[in-house]
């Protein structure tokens, strides 16, 4: 096929696909393979046998799995744990969720695994701004791993929202014990500022921290601009969310963050601090990530790898 006429492949993985009763889902792949080349699977070990044969730009994953038991999950019923095992098999692929599930726990495992985008498949036009999103995974541009610069001190600019349950203190007394970090507290106006000027590659991480996230156009369009400062520092986004959320928090899991954190979980301020450290270490460059063992196995159960010449039994651990 020559490069006038490629299409750019996407690999369609839903535990539906090809169900009559899975309109949207039928209508999804009919609208993508009118400008993409659409491989369909309904399991991960399918998916995982796919790698072998050819490179995707874009994987589109579903959260929901449970329409098929042998769907190949190992990290609990949901689906968002593909994301985790797709981005370790393939940390350069593009991943977009198409779903109409997904709960508040969901939306922060696929942002932390850096999904390049979430539709809701019950949102209007779903099919249209799914089309586009995957295009637009497509378009952007793939620099392939970049060798991170980490840093372990320095200046952490951080928005806190003045009404927030986290206290100032409590953020620097978080940021000293993961390195010698400095929080300078800024208004969003002035983070947006920053945002667009080259000085603000000189923060180690930047922070933007408020309780309830705020759905207005205004607030959701400076987050969009503050994240497209990545990787020049990465962005941590702390917010307390709920189900009830999900069209403000999908809205910021399309911005891309680097780290998206509830601040309803459990030792929030010293994941808070987790994420920061993190998010300077790899100042710069692609973070990388390791699916665990059980996971691994089930994404390639049966599958011959072409570079080992080797089931998936020959998998070594860490422990071994």
């Amino acid at each position: 096929m020559s490069e006038t006429n490629h299409k750019p492949s996407v690999l369609f993985l839903d535990d539906e696909a090809g169900d009559e009763s899975a309109a949207t889902v039928n209508a999804a792949i009919k609208a993508l393979a009118e400008h993409f080349d659409v491989m369909t699977v309904k399991t991960l070990p399918e998916a995982s046998a796919l790698f072998n044969t050819r490179i995707f730009d874009v994987f589109v994953l579903d959260i929901d799995m449970s329409h098929v038991p042998e769907a190949g999950l190992s990290l609990g019923e949901r689906g968002s744990g593909l994301a985790q095992v797709m981005r370790s098999l393939d940390s350069n692929t593009a991943i977009v969720m198409f779903s109409n599930m997904g709960l508040a726990d969901d939306w922060s495992k696929v942002a932390n695994h850096h999904v390049f985008g979430y539709i809701h498949k019950s949102d209007e036009h779903a099919i249209d701004g799914l089309v586009a999103k995957v295009q637009q995974a497509v378009d952007s541009p793939r620099s392939g791993w970049r060798l991170p610069q980490p840093r372990k001190s320095g200046t952490v600019l951080v928005y806190r929202h003045p009404q927030c349950s986290i206290s100032e203190n409590q953020l620097r007394d978080a940021l000293k014990q993961h390195g010698d970090f400095e929080a300078q507290f800024v208004s969003r106006e002035e983070l947006e500022e920053r945002a667009g000027q080259p000085e603000i590659r000189q923060a180690a991480a930047v922070v933007y921290l408020q309780d309830e996230p705020d759905g207005r156009p205004g607030p959701l369009a400076a987050i969009d601009t503050i994240a497209k400062i990545q990787p020049t520092p990465s962005v941590v986004f702390a917010f307390r969310y709920g189900d009830q959320h999900r069209e403000s928090i999908l809205r910021i899991v399309n911005a891309r963050p680097f780290r998206l954190i509830n601040l309803n979980d459990g030792d929030a301020v010293e994941t808070l601090g987790r994420a920061v450290f993190e998010a300077a270490h790899w100042y710069g460059g692609n973070e990388l990530f390791r699916a665990d063992e059980d996971a691994y196995r089930a994404a390639t159960a049966g599958v011959v790898l072409e570079d080992t010449g080797r089931s998936n039994d020959g998998f070594d651990s860490e422990e071994e």
